[in-house]
């Protein structure tokens, strides 16, 4: 009897395990932000404009490299060194966050051709989205992972939310879903930035220049070639078609991959702080 009803019990306990798994937690908190993009790209590309709906999907694209580059892999460090949150990290984290966002704001305005508004924006959201990262990463390294995952996620959230201001709004533009997402990371950057200078500061150090310029170029070597092959086709499109043919591929791809995606990077997002 004792063994039947330790077999009764066992379901239970798995199923208990499992919504205690910090992995599943955090592939939770991912699929949902896959399921708000993909429904906030179908919602922006019934309401949008083609040219406009395109010209959004090109600036997360253009953000994706953006804030790979910006981060200058320090999202990586964070996790292996723990640093000192102190004025000279921030300094680290601000030049090349700084550089990389405006060589891309020129990349928009020159390369491809968009309203001058458009590169302001994506200095603003390309240097925002890069500290954002790290921030983040900040928070990861400590296993506070649905803090972590809130501040990665939070631009698929905004698109959400900026579908349905669309919907409700006859004159909507890609200039107000692009603030929207510009504000968000510049908000989420700025609030986690101060909440872990307040609750990360003991028993850190300073990391050396060198250690940070040999680990950076590793990690963004690795990590530009990866979101090279996630993003060339949407870099590529604008270019050799038209803002049209990137939104009618962007529904699809956002539709078809997205939720997996994501499922995907919260089960390996939990692995990083233990290698």
């Amino acid at each position: 009897t004792r063994r039947s009803s330790d077999l009764v019990l066992l379901p239970g306990k798995a199923l208990s395990r499992l919504l205690g798994s910090q992995s599943i937690r955090a592939a939770a908190v991912f699929a949902a932000g896959g399921f708000g993009f993909a429904a906030g790209n179908v919602v922006l590309a019934l309401v949008l404009p083609p040219d406009d709906f395109g010209t959004i999907s090109l600036l997360l694209a253009l953000n994706q490299f953006g804030l790979t580059l910006g981060s200058f892999g320090m999202d990586v460090i964070v996790n292996r060194h723990r640093p000192l949150i102190d004025g000279q990290f921030a300094r680290n984290l601000l030049i090349p966050a700084t550089l990389t966002s405006a060589v891309m704001a020129l990349a928009t305005l020159y390369f491809y051709h968009l309203p001058p508004i458009i590169a302001v924006l994506a200095f603003v959201l390309i240097g925002a989205s890069a500290i954002n990262k790290v921030v983040a990463g900040l928070f990861q390294g400590e296993r506070r992972f649905f803090a972590a995952t809130v501040l990665l996620q939070i631009h698929n959230y905004t698109l959400l939310l900026a579908a349905g201001l669309v919907v409700l709004l006859s004159n909507a533009s890609a200039n107000l879903v692009a603030t929207l997402i510009a504000v968000s990371y510049v908000s989420t950057a700025t609030v986690g930035w101060w909440h872990a200078q307040q609750s990360m500061s003991e028993g850190r150090s300073r990391i050396a220049l060198r250690l940070l310029l040999n680990e950076g170029f590793s990690v963004v070597g690795l990590t530009l070639a990866v979101q090279f092959l996630f993003q060339f086709e949407r870099l590529a499109i604008p270019k050799v078609g038209s803002m049209a043919m990137l939104a009618t591929y962007t529904v699809i791809t956002a539709v078809a991959g997205s939720p997996y995606r994501m499922i995907q990077l919260g089960n390996s997002f939990t692995l990083l702080p233990r290698v």
